[in-house]
């Protein structure tokens, strides 16, 4: 094969290839030096922001967990004709 054969293969084809394997191999690089660290940093970024989040509502809920069970034992201590027979329950006065 002579150059006159193969310079429109080498400029049409050929070069055609050339450019899409150096560009795939550049979104490669890229992905792996950049894109990837920078998910990967997000992904741990946002996972500490939850635990930080399960942390306060563990303790939100074992507050409430402790006031309800003081209002429990202050209801009981209390006669009855003081606060009233529906004063505290679900349905009692005052309830919205």
């Amino acid at each position: 094969m002579d150059i006159e054969t193969l310079a429109p293969l080498l400029t049409g084809p050929g070069s055609a290839v050339l450019v899409l394997l150096g560009v795939i191999f550049g979104v490669y690089r890229v992905t792996v030096r950049y894109l990837v660290p920078m998910v990967s940093r997000i992904a741990d970024r946002h996972l500490a922001v939850c635990d930080a989040l399960i942390d306060k509502i563990g303790n939100i809920d074992r507050s409430i967990g402790i006031i309800d069970h003081r209002l429990k034992r202050i209801e009981s201590a209390l006669p009855m004709s003081i606060i009233g027979a529906q004063a505290l329950t679900k349905n009692g006065p005052g309830c919205i």
